[in-house]
């Protein structure tokens, strides 16, 4: 409950002391960290449907904040949505 989030929120420290910083996209822009990991919360479009400008911005931002080392298993349905979406363009 609201005591248990207070506490956490108690316990944390500076980001400049922090082993592991968790972020949105969102407030990640302009930033960067030497290591990141992307969550499993970037979910793909509904079949048929094609992922809007804004989350393809979004998920742009969020891969680019890896200094050194990307993990995008948050993203990993990405690859064949991009191989789905050149082959639909093949067939126009």
């Amino acid at each position: 409950g609201t005591f248990a989030i207070l506490e956490i929120g108690r316990k944390c420290v500076d980001e400049s002391d922090a082993d592991i910083v968790i972020s949105t996209a969102h407030k990640a822009k302009g930033r960067e960290w030497d290591r990141v990991r992307i969550a499993n919360d970037f979910k793909p479009p509904e079949e048929g449907q094609q992922l809007s400008r804004a989350d393809m911005m979004l998920a742009y931002v969020a891969v680019t904040r890896a200094k050194r080392i990307l993990d995008d298993a948050g993203l990993s349905w990405i690859d064949a949505y991009l191989l789905d979406m050149s082959g639909d363009e093949g067939e126009q």
